[in-house]
């Protein structure tokens, strides 16, 4: 007990008390406190005495959770002081907290500062909207499989996230699309970011998702497919498409060349018989059409 801020604060007044100098400051606090207002007094009380249970609350729930045994508060409670100006609170530093110690796995051999810096990253992009547990898995990419250092992590986790703005992408679904794209795109290491960057741009543009673009880049993933596609769409539009050369690019250059492919046919899609249309859609693995057109 004597370690949750309630009981702190019980010392705190027993040191006062045996130092006999408890009446002078008290006083002295008293005195500053009377000249506020009423109402502003009371706010000032009771959102201090708020803060101290959701502290105390945030640090019990992180321990239930992880059985870190307490080893975490010290994190906790400059996570509640130093970042209320980003509108953080105890609570949604517990839980930053939680997301970090279940889903990146580099949380517990870390520096406690380091783990500290990125637990408020993941606090401070819950506050638009980014999921915990997604910024956690996105960190742990950049760590396990990229190898980052902490400042490279947190410079590389944000940046990605708020490419959104420019695009116009919430942080929230630039952030879910990233972590879906992670399995097809990890082959491409520290390039993984910059080609997801031009599928999602490219995906914004013509309103659909980053895996649906993702699924038409992949008829192109082995030799035999790449082959097969490659064979069915000259034939449908009398192109001279590579499928070596679709082998070896890159999702999203797969894509600018399809699309490149189908203008230099010299019909727009939608023109298209619905026959024509549905047969380069199948070729390219597109099953609904409305997608295709798009």
């Amino acid at each position: 007990a004597q370690d949750t801020y309630t009981g702190k604060v019980i010392q705190f007044i027993n040191v006062f008390k045996e130092g006999g100098t408890a009446k002078e400051f008290f006083k002295s606090m008293g005195a500053a406190l009377m000249n506020l207002p009423l109402s502003v007094l009371d706010s000032v009380i009771k959102g201090t005495i708020d803060m101290i249970f959701q502290v105390d609350e945030a640090r019990s729930s992180f321990n239930k959770a992880t059985g870190a045994m307490g080893e975490y508060n010290h994190m906790i409670d400059n996570l509640s002081q130093n970042y209320l100006q980003f509108g953080i609170t105890a609570t949604e530093a517990g839980t930053a907290a939680v997301a970090m110690h279940e889903n990146f796995a580099d949380f517990t051999r870390i520096s406690k500062e380091g783990a500290e810096s990125l637990t408020a990253l993941n606090a401070k992009l819950a506050q638009v909207g980014v999921s915990g547990d997604s910024t956690a898995k996105i960190m742990n990419f950049f760590s396990k499989n990229l190898g980052q250092n902490t400042d490279e992590i947190a410079k590389n986790t944000e940046n990605l996230i708020l490419m959104g703005r420019s695009l116009g992408i919430s942080a929230s679904k630039m952030s879910r699309d990233f972590e879906a794209a992670i399995p097809k795109l990890a082959v491409y290491g520290d390039r993984a970011t910059e080609i997801f960057g031009k599928l999602a741009a490219a995906a914004k543009t013509a309103g659909i998702e980053v895996d649906g673009l993702l699924g038409v880049a992949g008829k192109f993933d082995t030799f035999a497919d790449a082959a097969e596609t490659t064979g069915k769409l000259n034939a449908i539009l009398g192109t001279q498409m590579s499928a070596t050369e679709m082998l070896m690019m890159t999702e999203e250059e797969r894509i600018e060349t399809l699309i490149l492919q189908v203008q230099s046919s010299g019909m727009a899609f939608r023109d298209m018989d619905r026959f024509t249309q549905k047969a380069v859609a199948a070729a390219a693995g597109i099953t609904d059409m409305n997608e295709a057109q798009r």
